[in-house]
């Protein structure tokens, strides 16, 4: 594994796979990980990339991004915080918290935190993170999901919290995509909780808008607002504090990370089943 650890300052990481002119090789960047990083500045923070300047086929594969904190203020002009594009294999972003402020330079509209496509992108699971976008930018939004994506594509976006954006997710009209948003706080964006495009519906069960009565306007509620093709039913009725989910099988636990809570898959029982544990301000 290759680890890139415990840097600061006004810096980016930069992840790419490249195959160099007249090149009919392969060129593969796996498991790098990405923790604990402390950066601040005014352009993109962390970008994975591939670029073949001929036949070859260059790839960034499983990357682990956690626990950085990263302080985007007055961006020099529309960008993004994480550009991760064509991230094959299964890729995890938790634990870190990003945010926004000042004015986006150059007249720019947007300076979304996390922007994800590219045809050839794997799995995201998107967890535990905080992403606060602080009313910068009329078209700022939190998580940004693109077209390019491919319908094999699998993105999981649990227990994050997500405010004052313009868009606390965007989805551009996806074709077989599938994207779970569950367990999250999304509240105080200004245009919409979740954006969703014309193409699949996203499953956004058991999430906090902001209200007890749910979303709206095509859902009931006084909370962040939904698009069409949003699942949102039913919603939370109080704020997540804390938040845990795996994939478990036989003799596995599951703990919340202050510990007040766990869950045990029995031993013998067999298969496996997603396990979601989460405690709230009250009850839900």
């Amino acid at each position: 594994d290759n680890q890139i650890n415990g840097f600061s300052g006004a810096a980016a990481i930069d992840v790419f796979g490249w195959v160099d002119m007249d090149a009919s090789g392969s060129a593969t960047v796996e498991n790098v990980t990405i923790n604990r990083n402390t950066l601040n500045g005014s352009t993109k923070a962390i970008l994975a990339w591939t670029y073949a300047n001929g036949t070859g086929t260059p790839s960034v594969r499983n990357l682990t991004i956690t626990n950085n904190q990263i302080a985007i203020a007055n961006p020099s002009g529309v960008g993004y915080t994480l550009d991760l594009k064509d991230v094959q294999g299964s890729s995890i972003l938790s634990g870190n918290a990003l945010s926004l402020s000042g004015t986006i330079g150059g007249g720019g509209t947007f300076f979304h935190a996390i922007d994800i496509g590219g045809s050839r992108t794997g799995s995201w699971t998107i967890a535990d993170n905080t992403l606060d976008g602080n009313g910068v930018g009329t078209a700022s939004t939190g998580i940004r999901i693109r077209s390019t994506l491919p319908a094999s594509t699998v993105i999981n976006i649990f227990a994050n919290d997500i405010t004052e954006y313009a868009n606390g997710i965007y989805a551009d009209a996806l074709s077989g995509v599938d994207v779970n948003v569950q367990l999250n706080n999304i509240a105080g964006n200004s245009n919409y909780g979740i954006n969703n495009g014309a193409g699949a519906t996203i499953n956004a069960e058991k999430n906090w808008w902001g209200s007890a009565s749910g979303p709206g306007p095509v859902g009931p509620g006084s909370g962040d607002q939904v698009s069409d093709n949003v699942d949102f039913t039913p919603w939370l009725t109080a704020a997540v504090t804390e938040a845990a989910v795996d994939t478990m099988t036989n003799g596995e636990t599951l703990n919340l990370p202050s510990g007040k809570v766990s869950a045990t898959f029995a031993s013998g029982s067999g298969g496996s089943a997603d396990v979601y544990l989460a405690t709230y301000g009250s009850n839900p």
